[in-house]
């Protein structure tokens, strides 16, 4: 019975949120980006604070690069941007800014 208790904090102070990925075209890219984000796989088990989300955010920029990489994108650069949407839904954003580089 006191593990009830001890886990139901967890449950009651997650953030759901929503991943959009804006600027990149190429669906392939895309599918293989949100294949390695931590934050899209997560997803499902949110976190309990705004810097929990920060953070997962922020541990995906290094394995999203190497994604760009490995499609042809050397110049591209990717920031994320949270946006709080009251009461219960928060936005994470991934603006991709992307050149093709042969």
């Amino acid at each position: 019975m006191k593990a009830l208790f001890l886990l139901a904090p967890l449950f009651a102070f997650s953030l759901s949120y929503e991943v959009h990925f804006v600027g990149l075209q190429d669906p392939e890219a895309l599918a293989a980006m949100k294949e390695v984000s931590e934050l899209v796989s997560l997803q499902e088990r949110p976190p309990a604070s705004i810097n929990g989300l920060r953070y997962r955010a922020a541990s995906d920029l290094p394995a999203l690069l190497r994604v760009l990489r490995s499609f042809a994108y050397y110049d591209a650069s990717i920031a994320f941007d949270i946006e709080k949407n009251y009461p219960n839904n928060i936005t994470s954003i991934f603006w991709c800014s992307v050149r093709l580089h042969l």
